[in-house]
């Protein structure tokens, strides 16, 4: 009996070493692969979608900015002999405010091809703000772009609503998500060598 009790209980306490052991791989396999998702989203998709929503919001406001300092050089009684040059100087000014939404657009078609790439990485919280981007950016196109949108009736389009080309909320939404896969980031990277669990 003894020696049965002993075998039992050396294949007993292997049998637990070894699920013990394989427990420990397959928690250590799931974060190595969590930190790998982290690391490919954060580095190819909300480090850079981040980054051009931030510049766009930098730059609307720089375009408000201007908009509103030039609105109130411009908006008021200029002689007769200087009106030639003014006009010059609100159509310069136009254009440079212009060139401001040009770029915006050019950020936010970035945004749609990092997404078309990088949709995998995506997290389900964040899809209705990228798929709010890709709407808004379809809409513009189609309702203001296109050549035969120019025989849309303006009642309707106002109805419509104005499609946005930015919205600060896209901007609040993707930097918590940024800031929160960061944070969990962190934590598998100090895990991982060997620090706190």
């Amino acid at each position: 009996m003894t020696l049965i009790n002993l075998l039992a209980g050396f294949f007993g306490g292997g049998l637990i070493a070894t699920i013990i052991s394989i427990w420990v791989q397959s928690r250590a396999a799931r974060r190595a692969f969590e930190l790998k998702y982290l690391d490919d989203a954060l580095r190819h998709v909300y480090g850079p979608v981040l980054h051009l929503l931030t510049v766009s919001h930098m730059l609307l406001q720089r375009r408000r900015d201007v908009d509103q300092k030039s609105s109130e050089y411009f908006n008021r009684d200029w002689a007769a002999p200087a009106m030639e040059s003014v006009r010059r100087e609100v159509t310069a000014t136009d254009e440079a405010v212009n060139d401001y939404v040009k770029k915006v657009r050019e950020a936010i078609d970035q945004i749609i091809n990092i997404v078309n790439t990088g949709g995998h990485l995506i997290d389900l919280n964040d899809m209705e703000v990228f798929y709010d981007i890709h709407l808004q950016r379809e809409r513009i196109q189609v309702e203001y772009d296109a050549p035969r949108s120019r025989e849309i009736p303006v009642e309707v389009l106002m109805k419509l609503g104005a499609p946005c080309f930015y919205k600060d909320e896209w901007l609040t939404k993707i930097e918590a998500s940024y800031k929160q896969k960061m944070a969990r980031y962190k934590v598998l990277v100090g895990m991982a060598r060997g620090g706190e669990k």
